[in-house]
């Protein structure tokens, strides 16, 4: 009778483990790439955002105003039909 038990080598047990630190590092590589154009989305999404709201408030503001004149620093005031600015 044989007394050999099987068994992992040092060599496999360290073989195995930079592959899947490897593999780790890939995936995690992989989430950080995927979070900074996630962010980089969002802030797109909210800037564009930004710009519909305001475009649909000056176009309204505009069809609503009877007059616009120019101030003396350079802004514009669009006038209502009751006076208000």
């Amino acid at each position: 009778m044989s007394s050999v038990l099987k068994a992992y080598t040092i060599l496999e047990v360290l073989l195995t483990l930079v592959i899947s630190s490897m593999v780790i590092v890939l995936v995690y590589t992989v989430f950080l790439y995927l979070d900074q154009q996630m962010v980089r989305y969002q802030k797109q999404t909210a800037a564009m955002q930004q710009y519909k709201l305001m475009e649909h408030v000056l176009k309204r503001d505009l069809y609503v105003c009877v007059f616009v004149t120019m101030t003396a620093d350079e802004q514009l005031e669009l006038i209502n039909y009751d006076q208000s600015t």
